[in-house]
Parts: structure tokens; C-alpha cells; sequence
């Protein structure tokens, strides 16, 4: 297998370096790229702000960052950053909107016990005695409980 796939040395002995040899594929072989179709020139760097593989699109818009990582709690899919992590009071995808007021947190839990829904934090576990969503309201005191066992 091959040590390093942007040195310029056939490094397991097979004849072939770097991007030509198919260990390499997928492999980062420097500046941002990686390996693909037998040579170096697939992004992999979705968060840098520049087209390092010269095709045009940067960073998530690039059909080559679909499903890498562009940051901390951030992933590209469908051509934009997506917010992987709401519960943590930081704009990851960088889109100007935090946690559950991120549409992509629609759904998705913003800590024990809460998930956002319409914009806002949602109290999901309604007989642990803590206030899940922050609203200073704890299980079936906090309306979000209304319905759900054991909250009449």
C-alpha cells in the first residue's frame, strides 16, 4: 500500500506512485485534494474558501465535498453547508442561525431530552424533573409536555 500519495515515490513497490496507483484513490495527495481517476485533483477540503481543484465550485458547492466534513458539526449535502450539532450555541455551517433556529436542526436533538421543532427548543422527556429546553419549565409544567405521558 502506498505510505504517501503526493510524494512522487512508487513507496509499495508495484510500479505505479501516488494517484496513478489505485491504493491512492480517494487519498489525500496534497493542497487539498485527493486522488481520483488516476490522478490528483478531487477537493477534500470543504471549508477552506478556495477551489483547489480548479473546476470552479469551492468548499460544499463543489459536487466533490457532498457528504465531507466542512467544519465542526458541519457536513455538504446538496450543494450547502448542513448543522450537524444542535445543542452546542455555535453557528457551524455559518449561515447566521444557531442550534434549533438552524433549519437544519429541524427534528434533530438539541440535547437530552429535547429536539428543535419550529424554530425553537422542544421538551421531549417529560418525567426526568429537569428543564430540557432551557425555557425555565420542567416536565409537565412546560406546555411542550401536554398529552405526553405522564403529563395529562
Amino acid at each position: 500500500r502506498e505510505a504517501s500519495c503526493g510524494d512522487g515515490i512508487d513507496d509499495d513497490g508495484d510500479g505505479l506512485t501516488d494517484c496513478a496507483d489505485l491504493d491512492c484513490d480517494g487519498l489525500n495527495c496534497g493542497l487539498g485534494l485527493a486522488c481520483a481517476s488516476g490522478g490528483c485533483g478531487k477537493e477534500v477540503a470543504c471549508a477552506s474558501g478556495y477551489d483547489e481543484d480548479g473546476d470552479g465550485p469551492a468548499d460544499c458547492a463543489d459536487t466533490d465535498c457532498e457528504g465531507l466534513s466542512c467544519g465542526a458539526s458541519c457536513t455538504c449535502s446538496g450543494g450547502a453547508a448542513v448543522e450537524t450539532a444542535c445543542d452546542d450555541a455555535a453557528d457551524n455551517d455559518y449561515d447566521a442561525a444557531v442550534d434549533c433556529a438552524d433549519t437544519d436542526c429541524e427534528g434533530l436533538s438539541c440535547g437530552t431530552g429535547c429536539t428543535c421543532a419550529g424554530g425553537v427548543a422542544q421538551e421531549t422527556a417529560c418525567d426526568d424533573s429537569a428543564d430540557n429546553d432551557g425555557d425555565g419549565l420542567a416536565d409537565c409544567d412546560d406546555a411542550d409536555c401536554a398529552g405526553v405521558a405522564p403529563c395529562p
